[in-house]
């Protein structure tokens, strides 16, 4: 098993509103209706390779496969997986995100297919930026 904090697992998540525009139209004359808001958010998730498994033994980074990214909304029992197959990349960068609360953690995968336990589980408000 891979560590289970991901060991120096760290957060480092941006957030760029890249046209956070919000329309209103006219239907019938009865008033305004607001349009849903543009998916277009983006957040960076990067982390450090983990050095050691979870039993505290040594985890040599060529034994590295690659990681699992995880998100979901709020309030959302149904999460996105992503699976970066480079060991190499320790950043990703998630885009076509509404202006909502998400949250994010990431687990690695070694040669074996053994999937460590997830990292902390780490919280963003796009609706706050």
């Amino acid at each position: 098993m891979l560590s289970r904090e991901l060991k120096a697992l760290r957060r480092v998540m941006t957030c760029s509103p890249i046209a956070a525009v919000l329309t209103s139209c006219g239907g019938d004359g009865s008033g305004l209706i607001a349009a849903k808001p543009e998916a277009d958010y983006e957040v960076n998730v990067s982390w450090e390779a983990p050095t050691t498994r979870e039993n505290g033994d040594n985890l040599p980074y060529n034994e590295i496969q690659s990681y699992e990214l995880q998100y979901w909304q709020k309030d959302s029992d149904t999460a996105t997986s992503i699976t970066i197959h480079d060991r190499t990349i320790l950043d990703f960068d998630v885009a076509g995100l509404y202006p909502s609360a998400y949250y994010f953690r990431v687990a690695a995968i070694d040669n074996n297919n053994q999937k460590s336990e997830y990292s902390q589980t780490w919280y963003i408000d796009l609706s706050q930026h």
